[in-house]
C-alpha cells in the first residue's frame, strides 16, 4: 500500500495542507491522516480500522468537489488516485477503478471505437467522484446522468466489507451508492456502459443576446431530439453585454453531410460552427482550466451554485438570477451555465429533479472571487437566498456545491427516497463515519 509518506495500509500518513480543502476552497477540515491505497482490499483495511478507532472516513479522487462534503476533520482521508486501473473493454461495458478519471477511460474506450453515453464537460474528474453525485453534462437530453450509465458498482461500506451491487444484486445499496455522496460505502469500481463512438463533432454556436430567446431555442432543439449534446454557456462581454450562446452539437462520422435544418427554427443572432475530432470536443474544457491554474484562479475560492430547475419557473427565475449578476462580480472568466434535461432520462433515485417533464440546469460559475472585497461572504450569502427563492418554486439542488444543508434540509432534498437512504446507511454504516462531512445525519 503506497501513502504520502511511509505506512501500513492501517495506519496512512500524516496530511498535507492541500488535502484540507477540495477545489471549492470555501471549507477547511484537516484529516489526522491520509492513505493512498493501491488496491480494493487495502480501502476495505482501512475504513476497518477507522472504524476501530472511532473516526471519520473519507473517500478523494480528484477533489473537485466544492463544499467539503469529501473532506474529513481529524479523520481518515482515502486518496483513490491509484485505483485508476481500466480493465478489458468489452462491446458494451468497461470495469474501472474508482480513482480513473474520465478523461482516462474515454482514451481506453475511443481505440476500440467506443465511449461511455454520458460524460460530463470536465473529464479530469473520477469515476467514483461524479458517480457519487450524479455526473451531468450536455449529453444528458438522450442519456440522463452519468449514474444512468453504470451497471455495478464495487463499494467499501462502513464495516469494511467489500461488496458487489447491481439492479440484481443488492439493488437497495446500488440505488443509494450512486449519486449517494458517499454516505452508504465508497465507490471503489465500476462497470460502465459503453455505446459506440462517432469520429467527429459538428458544433454549432448559436449566438444571443436576449435570455428569452434563448431558452426557446433550447426548448426547440430539446423537441427535435437531433443535437447529440445540447447547453448554453453566457458571459459578459468586453462592453458588459451579457451573450448567450447554445452549443448544439451533432455527433457524426461525415461532418460535412450535417446540415440541419432546425437551426433555422431557432432565431439566433449569429451562427457559427466548427468540426472536432470527438475526443477533443469531449476534453474541450481542460484547456480552460489550465487557463485558470495559470492565472491563480483555480486556486482561489468557487462557491459556485448549481441547481435544477423546473420548466414552469425558468422564463421568469433565468433572467431574475442574471440580473444579480454583473461583470464585476463574475470575475474575468465567470460564466453561466443552462440547459434541458428531459426528467425521464434520469432514473437515478438519488437524483432529485423538479416536477416531471423538464428539469433545467442553472450552474453559475464566477471566478476571481479572492479579488473581491467581501466576495466569499458576498457570495455565500447571495447563493443561500437564491437558493432559498427558488426551492420554494420547486427548484432542486445538485449537491456538489453551496449551499451547505441541514440534516433537515438534507432530508427534505431526498423527500421519498430519504427513507431507503436512511435505512442502507444503518445496515452499511451502523457508526456512521462515511463521508462526514455532508453533516448529513448531524
Amino acid at each position: 500500500m503506497a501513502a504520502h509518506d511511509s505506512g501500513s495500509a492501517a495506519d496512512g500518513a500524516l496530511t498535507r495542507p492541500w488535502e484540507s480543502h477540495d477545489f471549492g476552497r470555501t471549507v477547511h477540515r484537516m484529516p489526522r491522516r491520509v492513505a493512498r491505497p493501491s488496491t480494493v482490499e487495502e480501502v476495505a483495511e482501512l475504513v476497518r480500522g477507522a472504524r476501530g478507532e472511532g473516526i471519520g472516513v473519507a473517500a478523494r479522487g480528484r477533489g473537485h468537489g466544492m463544499n467539503g462534503h469529501g473532506l474529513v476533520e481529524d479523520g481518515l482521508l482515502i486518496d483513490l488516485g491509484d485505483l485508476d486501473d481500466i480493465g478489458a473493454v468489452e462491446p458494451d461495458r468497461v470495469r474501472v477503478g474508482a480513482g480513473a478519471t474520465w478523461h482516462q477511460v474515454l482514451a481506453a474506450t475511443t481505440a476500440h471505437g467506443l465511449t461511455p453515453p454520458a460524460l460530463t464537460d470536465y473529464l479530469h474528474t473520477s469515476v467514483g467522484g461524479t458517480l457519487s453525485v450524479g455526473g451531468v453534462g450536455g449529453m444528458a437530453l438522450h442519456h440522463g446522468m452519468q449514474t444512468d450509465n453504470v451497471l455495478a458498482l464495487e463499494v467499501v461500506t462502513g464495516t469494511g466489507e467489500l461488496v458487489t451491487c447491481s439492479p440484481t444484486r443488492d439493488r437497495e445499496l446500488f440505488d443509494t451508492a450512486r449519486a449517494g455522496i458517499g454516505q452508504v460505502g465508497i465507490i471503489v469500481r465500476a462497470t460502465v456502459r459503453l455505446v459506440p463512438a462517432f469520429n467527429h463533432a459538428k458544433w454549432f454556436h448559436l449566438a444571443y443576446t436576449d435570455t428569452a430567446a434563448m431558452i426557446a431555442g433550447q426548448r426547440t432543439l430539446l423537441a427535435a431530439g437531433t443535437p447529440s449534446f445540447l447547453q448554453a454557456l453566457g458571459a459578459f462581454d468586453d462592453t458588459g453585454t451579457f451573450i448567450w450562446s447554445i452549443d448544439a452539437v451533432f455527433f457524426t462520422d461525415v461532418p460535412e453531410d450535417v446540415t440541419p435544418d432546425i437551426l433555422g427554427d431557432v432565431h439566433a443572432t449569429e451562427i457559427t460552427s466548427d468540426t472536432l475530432p470527438y475526443s477533443a470536443f469531449a476534453d474541450r474544457v481542460a484547456p480552460v482550466m489550465e487557463l485558470r491554474h495559470q492565472s491563480g484562479d483555480y486556486w482561489a475560492p468557487h462557491p459556485w451554485l448549481n441547481l435544477y430547475l423546473p420548466d414552469a419557473i425558468v422564463d421568469a427565475e433565468l433572467p431574475a438570477v442574471l440580473a444579480e449578476l454583473t461583470p464585476q462580480n463574475m470575475g474575468s472568466t465567470g460564466a453561466l451555465l443552462t440547459y434541458p434535461i428531459p426528467t425521464g432520462k434520469v432514473t437515478t433515485p438519488g437524483i432529485r429533479l423538479p416536477e416531471a417533464g423538464t428539469a433545467w440546469l442553472i450552474a453559475v460559475l464566477h471566478s476571481d472571487v479572492d479579488k473581491q472585497t467581501d466576495g466569499l461572504a458576498t457570495w455565500e450569502r447571495r447563493n443561500r437566498d437564491i437558493y432559498d427563492r427558488l426551492r420554494r418554486s420547486g427548484a432542486t439542488q445538485y449537491p456538489i456545491s453551496p449551499p451547505t444543508f441541514t440534516a433537515a434540509e438534507w432530508r427534505e432534498h431526498y423527500g421519498t427516497h430519504w427513507d431507503t437512504l436512511a435505512a442502507v446507511k444503518d445496515r452499511t454504516d451502523p457508526d456512521r463515519i462515511l463521508t462526514p462531512g455532508t453533516g448529513m445525519w448531524n
